[in-house]
């Protein structure tokens, strides 16, 4: 079903050391995502925060210096990170409206799929996953009708129709968010929009179990030569790499990150030249452009891509830098990887969250959007350069 859109559109664990290992990378997150081989990655402490990695107000990190010297077991170093971030900042800093040392928990979230339908899960640890298929797939009606038996469910299940696309303004793709082992909702409806041949955009509605919306965003998609996507959630810009555009044929490597970006750095989600008006329409800002004398306006990201001057385009958004040297959060794509019955581990969302107890509602959101993006990419021709994880020792 992407496929059919975006070619209409083109003719118009115990993780150790993931952040000390991905802090060595260079902190220009575009290059080379796509035509590079794919980056080692390792799993992080439990103990590893986020705001470990915070980037100077002065320009980028070294991306060649070393950050093995810092011990993540001692509570006097993270307070001396928490200190100098706090001091070279000078202010506090928030994402998605909560303080940064608050982001502690790592989670890894299995993406399942079955053999019997297209559809694919995304759980809250393997361990759950475990569970789920060994008691969710018994055929012992005995345990099955058992209340006082616990039983495991998915957190989100994605759903598409072919139908829809017979349907004007029907979402491309639905994601169904569980309330137990045997009720779910419709969750999130996507909707695929064009704005101008080099520009288009998500829109994703997202609603509670009485259908009413309670939230919208949209994601807004540089298809360059240096594809990016970029949102505003609460108050907090987010820029997504690691995706090969909705125009292309060909997908990734299958390493899809998502990025917190600095408030100053212009995107398309606040450039002066796009405004979303009430209908949830992502428009161009005539008024603005017809006010100005240069054909270009290079401080706008939107005018850079329509007039296509690639060297330009790298050039700025190069330049960008996210406000955290590693990701908010990524997908990595794991193949086909044969579990436990019928079922297929297709990869794996690694997210930082605040909530210690239950994945948080900001976050669900988040890793809805990497599914979707996840579904563009998987629909598309691949090559068989996956990333992995490695345990790396020092």
């Amino acid at each position: 079903m992407f496929n059919n859109i975006l070619r209409r559109n083109n003719n118009n664990s115990n993780p150790t050391n993931t952040l000390r290992n991905a802090s060595n990378q260079s902190t220009n997150i575009t290059t080379g995502l796509s035509n590079q081989p794919a980056p080692r990655l390792g799993r992080s402490n439990s103990q590893e925060s986020l705001s470990t990695l915070v980037t100077s107000s002065t320009g980028r990190s070294d991306p060649n210096q070393s950050t093995n010297q810092h011990n993540d077991d001692s509570n006097s170093d993270l307070m001396s990170l928490y200190s100098d971030a706090a001091t070279v900042i000078n202010v506090p800093i928030e994402i998605m409206r909560r303080p940064l040392p608050q982001y502690k928990v790592v989670r890894q979230l299995p993406l399942i799929s079955t053999f019997l339908h297209s559809g694919t899960m995304v759980f809250k640890s393997l361990d759950s996953f475990n569970k789920y298929a060994e008691l969710g797939s018994t055929n012992d009606q005995q345990v099955k009708s058992d209340k006082s038996t616990e039983r495991e469910y998915p957190l989100l299940q994605t759903f598409s129709s072919k139908l829809s696309l017979l349907k004007l303004n029907s979402p491309i793709l639905t994601i169904l968010k569980y309330k137990s082992s045997t009720e779910k909702y419709e969750f999130v409806k996507v909707y695929f929009k064009v704005l101008t041949n080099h520009i288009n955009y998500y829109i994703l509605k997202f609603f509670n179990d009485n259908g009413q919306v309670i939230d919208t965003i949209h994601l807004l998609n540089n298809n360059s030569n240096k594809p990016t996507v970029d949102f505003n959630f609460e108050h907090t810009n987010f820029r997504i790499v690691g995706i090969t555009g909705t125009s292309s044929t060909f997908g990734t490597n299958g390493l899809i990150k998502l990025y917190v970006m600095k408030n100053d750095e212009v995107l398309l989600c606040n450039d002066k030249d796009i405004e979303i008006n009430d209908k949830d329409q992502v428009k161009f800002n005539r008024k603005r452009r017809d006010s100005m004398d240069e054909a270009i306006d290079e401080s706008s990201l939107y005018s850079l891509i329509e007039s296509q001057d690639k060297l330009k385009i790298s050039k700025y958004i190069d330049s960008q830098t996210p406000l955290i040297n590693i990701p908010m959060s990524q997908y990595l794509d794991e193949g086909n990887i044969k579990m436990e019955k019928h079922f297929i581990k297709n990869g794996t969302i690694k997210i930082f969250d605040y909530d210690t107890n239950e994945i948080s509602d900001e976050n669900i959101k988040l890793v809805c959007i990497l599914l979707v993006l996840r579904e563009q990419e998987y629909r598309k021709y691949k090559s068989n350069n996956k990333p992995s994880y490695v345990n790396n020792k020092d």
